[in-house]
């Protein structure tokens, strides 16, 4: 069994880094800015400050 968790561990551990930069384009408002990346981090303040979209996410 531990060698199913560690290969699992091993295969998904990437996942992870993926999911963050998902949740930093679609859900920019709920994500603490400095939880991004430092490269991401201007551009999810541009995402946050951007009428258009503030506007788009409140409609929904």
């Amino acid at each position: 069994m531990d060698v199913v968790l560690k290969e699992f561990s091993e295969r998904f551990k990437d996942s992870e880094k993926i999911f963050v930069a998902l949740r930093l384009v679609a859900f920019p408002d709920l994500v603490a800015t400095e939880s991004a990346l430092l490269d991401l981090q201007m551009e999810v303040v541009e995402l946050k400050n951007n009428e258009l979209l503030i506007k788009k996410f409140k409609k929904k």
